[in-house]
């Protein structure tokens, strides 16, 4: 019965030994990656209190954007049986009612269909004269 446990035992360090060593090196390839991502855009790479820094920050936007997608699904599913109806006032034409539905969206009352990600922002660089 001890050798039964002992080889047990035994074969589960070495399991976990095996997926410490895996994580090692997809970290350290990650890193790696990471550095020649970096080296070839001109950019310093991210160490010690910098790189938690973004990593924590990251997961800030993708904890928020989780909540987000959540709230839009219960909302949408919550909302989809109960009755309700727009009253867009006396001038309800079309364009009145894309001038709020571009308002909303601009203060950002709408999510977008599609849900939400978190994404790297791209900036758009323009040419001295304004031009793209």
């Amino acid at each position: 019965d001890d050798d039964d446990d002992d080889d047990a035992d035994a074969a589960l360090n070495a399991k976990r030994e095996r997926r410490e060593k895996e994580k090692r090196e997809r970290r350290r390839r990650r890193r790696a990656a990471e550095a020649a991502s970096n080296a070839a855009a001109g950019r310093a790479p991210l160490t010690g209190v910098h790189r938690e820094a973004v990593r924590c920050r990251l997961r800030e936007k993708l904890l928020l954007v989780n909540c987000l997608n959540s709230l839009r699904r219960v909302a949408a599913q919550r909302l989809r049986d109960a009755p309700f109806e727009l009253d867009f006032g006396a001038s309800a034409g079309g364009k009145v009612r894309a001038d709020r539905e571009d308002d909303a969206k601009r203060e950002g009352s709408v999510s977008p269909p599609e849900g939400f990600s978190a994404g790297k922002k791209t900036r758009r660089r323009t040419g001295g004269d304004g031009e793209l």
